[in-house]
């Protein structure tokens, strides 16, 4: 029979117990958690703070930002990457569009790290980088489906202002290869 193997190559942060960047916050002079202070309202010169979290749910979030990335199409990278990010102490969420995540990441209280196509790059970047350095992600993978895309990618990129989330230009995130005998 034909059939065909797909291979991944993540860059994901090796996030575990002893190595998250991120310590557990609270108010000053209180037990309680950090409030849900609107970002809007919050210094955009503060770091971020997460909160704490159960110990058996995921430390970070691996966020898969594509329009197809919840079709049946996507079923088996999608499976790939939810189980590489299981490895890795995070969870995959999957959204179609940079407004989705734009509305997502507004809530967010853990790290995370942003996978998208070109064709949604723009948007989240904008989104995070609206809100000054609260929200934003660890590192953001941009997947470019052709050297013409890649290279407006790049170009883009260069334009960005000085971060600290890294923004990364690829090519394709998977490599189907020739049919296995």
């Amino acid at each position: 029979s034909s059939g065909c193997r797909i291979q991944v190559r993540l860059l994901l942060p090796p996030l575990g117990n002893d190595s998250m960047p991120f310590k557990r916050s609270t108010n000053k002079g209180s037990n309680q958690p950090l409030s849900k202070t609107p970002l809007s309202a919050k210094s955009e010169t503060s770091p971020r703070q997460f909160k704490s979290w159960p110990a058996d749910a995921a430390r970070w979030t691996l966020v898969w930002c594509h329009e197809m990335s919840q079709t049946p199409a996507s079923k088996e990278l999608r499976k790939v990457l939810d189980h590489q990010a299981k490895q890795r102490g995070a969870h995959l969420l999957c959204l179609k569009k940079a407004q989705q995540f734009e509305q997502w990441s507004s809530t967010n209280t853990k790290p995370y790290v942003l996978f998208t196509d070109w064709r949604e790059a723009k948007g989240c970047v904008k989104a995070v980088t609206l809100r000054g350095q609260e929200g934003r992600p660890i590192l953001t993978n941009v997947f470019c489906i052709d050297a013409k895309q890649q290279l407006r990618a790049d170009r883009w990129r260069l334009k960005l202002a000085d971060r600290k989330d890294p923004v990364y230009i690829k090519g394709l995130p998977l490599c189907v290869q020739s049919p296995v005998a």
